[in-house]
């Protein structure tokens, strides 16, 4: 069928025609089914389990072939030669069931919670990236400075966030180990800019929370620049990633960064990124140690994240409830990096909305 079809339209002209399939009794169909067995190479059914399993397989395939042939799937820029020729398809159907599907639940069986936990972050990985896609886009219509535009393009820089708790419909924005003050000050007023100019009021609403939770993604983007990273966490590293990670030659923030993205665009955002590094790199920088160099190089070593995820397990709570759980605009204050924000976490997210 699916080497004579690849379409509705040829579907409908030979329903036109009249010219079909034909079996004669029972025996031409059970002869029928034989050959359909044999051809998508199923193997032969010795019990009632093994014919059930065949059954299944028959079905996903045969399923999985009406959907591309009617076009379910053309968004996924199908090549209907698989479609087409039985033994292609059945390779690759074997190789995701018995390869990707085994993979995914022996991790399963050595790490309980492990399929759950990749699905997580696979969301948290597509929001940030609608996240940083939207952000760019109005980085670059609104014309800022590229040193702006370096920290918007990395997906990286932005934060994810997860509903809690259930039934709230408010997410909770996970606290960035690595995100300086200035980087947080940062986007918050990106975020009020932002706001301002939304006619549609559909954006997702991230509220920060009163307990931090400490975001699942512990890597830093590499090669922004230097004032973008905490310097108490900046500190904690090797020497290796001290050399690695920030980008040394360039700064990007306001002395103070309050006064980033306000109505008037600040005298110093209209430097190039070689004026704006001339007049604040040099100061900056005395923040941050200075890597030695030598010949011997460190052995790197991950950021250990004592925080731990939010509880996606939390019971639902009532809308007079939610106050309990979040900070409401303008109730939280920027702290300095050389102070502990709370019990447990030494760092605070200074965000109190998104888009």
């Amino acid at each position: 069928f699916y080497r004579k079809f690849s379409n509705t339209s040829q579907i409908e002209d030979a329903l036109q025609e009249q010219e079909g399939l034909s079996i004669d009794g029972e025996d031409g169909l059970h002869e029928f089914a034989k050959k359909q067995l044999q051809q998508v190479n199923l193997g032969q059914a010795q019990n009632n389990d093994d014919l059930y399993n065949v059954a299944c397989r028959i079905v996903a395939v045969t399923m999985l072939k009406q959907l591309a042939v009617g076009g379910a799937y053309n968004k996924y820029s199908i090549n209907f030669s698989f479609i087409t020729k039985t033994g292609l398809f059945q390779c690759a159907y074997d190789h995701f069931v018995h390869y990707r599907m085994k993979m995914g639940c022996d991790k399963e069986a050595r790490i309980p919670g492990s399929f759950e936990a990749g699905a997580a972050r696979s969301s948290s990985n597509k929001n940030r990236s609608r996240l940083r896609d939207a952000r760019q886009a109005f980085a670059i219509v609104h014309k800022f400075p590229k040193r702006y535009c370096r920290i918007t393009d990395d997906i990286a820089s932005h934060r994810d966030d997860e509903e809690y708790p259930k039934g709230s419909k408010k997410y909770a924005i996970c606290t960035s180990l690595y995100c300086s003050r200035q980087a947080n000050i940062f986007f918050q007023n990106l975020v009020a800019m932002m706001a301002k100019e939304d006619k549609t009021n559909r954006s997702r609403l991230r509220v920060l929370p009163k307990v931090p939770v400490v975001s699942q993604n512990s890597d830093p983007p590499k090669q922004l620049p230097i004032d973008f990273y905490n310097v108490k966490l900046f500190k904690a590293q090797t020497e290796m990633r001290r050399r690695t990670i920030p980008d040394w030659n360039s700064v990007a923030f306001l002395e103070n960064p309050e006064e980033s993205l306000e109505g008037q665009v600040h005298p110093d955002e209209k430097l190039s990124d070689k004026g704006f590094n001339k007049k604040f790199r040099e100061a900056i920088l005395k923040a941050y140690p200075m890597p030695v160099q030598n010949d011997h190089s460190e052995e790197d070593s991950e950021i250990e994240n004592e925080g731990g995820s939010i509880d996606l397990e939390a019971p639902s709570v009532n809308k007079d409830e939610e106050d309990n759980y979040f900070y409401a605009p303008g109730e939280y204050a920027y702290d300095e990096e050389n102070e502990s924000n709370s019990e447990g976490s030494d760092y605070m997210m200074d965000e109190v909305e998104d888009v």
